[in-house]
């Protein structure tokens, strides 16, 4: 008899149909009601900077109007879906098998909605957009508590030389829970080539705006 226990015993996949209401718009979506103690699979659960960015947005729809934008770690893609609304085309990314699956099942709440695999740490993050025939670079990428930890900052602005227009912007909200981890942000974006703009700030949440220097 084998004991061993399955790798995704822990994970649930029972989600509940949320709704929002951004700015008036009735946005839904499917998520986990809460994460699991046993396997926290962030990208599973509601965010709080995936409403900050998208009440920004909701104010500030220049910045993705009529284009075709991407989602980096979109998780539940509340943020993503509801810039569907503006936006010519949205790409919502992740790059977990069980988020993926998530968001094939919340695309259908947005408009005109496709879903990708990108993966920070792939040395190709663009390939499933190629293979799916989508662009491959951006005006605007957004992303909401994508930085949890510093080590992910490095491959996350990788990832956006990858993804980026020459003159693209990444918007990101970031809620700001350890000094250190924030530092290490505008240290290592810099770092990486990047210069950052703080659209909006209230208590500890952040939405930057970063794009070449």
């Amino acid at each position: 008899m084998d004991d061993e226990i399955p790798e995704n015993f822990f994970i649930s996949e029972e989600y509940k149909e949320f709704t929002e209401d951004i700015g008036g718009i009735q946005q839904k979506f499917y998520a986990l009601p809460a994460a699991s103690t046993d396997y926290d699979l962030t990208g599973q659960v509601l965010w709080p900077g995936a409403k900050h960015l998208a009440l920004y947005i909701r104010d500030h729809q220049e910045l993705i109007k009529d284009k075709i934008i991407l989602e980096v770690g979109s998780g539940s893609g509340l943020c993503g879906l509801f810039c569907s609304h503006y936006a010519s085309k949205t790409i919502l990314t992740d790059g977990n098998d069980i988020v993926m699956r998530l968001l094939d099942l919340n695309k259908s709440f947005g408009k005109n909605v496709e879903i990708a695999w990108v993966e920070w740490s792939d040395s190709d993050p663009g390939k499933d957009l190629r293979i799916k025939g989508l662009p491959e670079r951006y005006e605007v990428v957004v992303g909401t508590d994508v930085v949890y930890w510093s080590n992910s900052i490095v491959p996350l602005f990788k990832t956006m030389d990858s993804l980026l227009e020459d003159r693209g912007r990444f918007i990101m909200c970031y809620t700001l829970r350890a000094m250190n981890t924030y530092r290490d942000l505008l240290r290592l974006s810099a770092e990486c080539g990047y210069r950052n703009k703080v659209l909006w700030n209230e208590e500890s949440t952040y939405i930057f705006e970063f794009d070449r220097q």
